[in-house]
């Protein structure tokens, strides 16, 4: 038994449609169909009418056969749409083999470009501390994980990417003039200060304070970008040094020239 929608010109020019309750016999050799029931014009129809007809008509059933989005019931809602843009961009900067080549001879015994892509996507969708992240990352798709996640290891990721800060500077705008078709022809630079409440940062040192505590140690960071402002670089140093003209931006262009 099944519906059909049956097809009918009349006089007047017009076709409508009507929909039967339809079954299947067989007579002899032959099978044959026979209507059981004719729903009317289908048409006359709106959807929330056809779904309350399924709905009745599944009512008589002792064991429903079909569900509807009414019977599931999530048990877990994970974010999918950034993890899979920031897969994507990744994948194309080549970035997992720019990392992994750069740590090859450092006896590195864990994941650090899935640890540091964890904490990019982090950065876009929900930006908060490494413990934060460590305990909602389970939220994130993120397919290509094949790790179980360890706290001690977001942090260490972020030194191993400091030491190999020139290299994958470079490869990155390597990347980025292949894919983008920019130049160095003309570069953007700007440097700002802020201050630490630790004490073990080695290039921190007291100075003039942008953010009004000149009891705490600063550093400044500086960011090299293109006209589009696509970053090339970025630089960070003790803020008690003094910037000398357009010296230091340059040397930094020298590295991709």
């Amino acid at each position: 038994m099944f519906a059909q929608i049956v097809s009918t010109k009349k006089s007047d020019g017009k076709t409508y449609r009507y929909l039967h309750i339809v079954e299947s016999y067989r007579e002899g050799k032959s099978v044959k169909k026979r209507r059981i029931a004719s729903l009317g014009n289908i048409d006359a129809y709106s959807d929330k009418e056809i779904e309350q007809l399924i709905y009745k008509l599944e009512s008589l059933l002792q064991n429903r056969v079909t569900g509807s989005i009414e019977d599931l019931e999530p048990g877990n809602c994970l974010q999918f749409g950034v993890p899979y843009v920031v897969q994507f961009l990744w994948d194309q900067l080549g970035l997992t083999g720019a990392i992994s080549n750069a740590l090859k001879d450092r006896g590195v015994t864990f994941d650090v470009a899935g640890y540091v892509q964890a904490m990019v996507i982090n950065r876009l969708v929900d930006p908060s501390s490494k413990f934060q992240l460590f305990k909602t990352i389970e939220d994130m798709y993120l397919p290509d994980a094949p790790h179980e996640w360890q706290l001690q290891h977001f942090y260490r990721a972020l030194d191993y990417l400091m030491d190999i800060k020139p290299e994958l500077e470079r490869h990155l705008y390597s990347q980025l003039t292949h894919l983008l078709n920019f130049r160095l022809s003309l570069v953007l630079y700007d440097m700002t200060s802020t201050h630490l409440t630790g004490h073990h940062c080695p290039i921190a040192e007291y100075g003039y304070s942008r953010t009004h505590r000149p009891d705490l140690k600063q550093v400044e960071l500086g960011l090299l970008v293109t006209p589009d402002g696509i970053p090339n670089c970025r630089t960070y140093r003790c803020s008690a040094r003094k910037l000398r003209g357009m010296v230091y931006p340059q040397s930094l262009c020298r590295r991709y020239t």
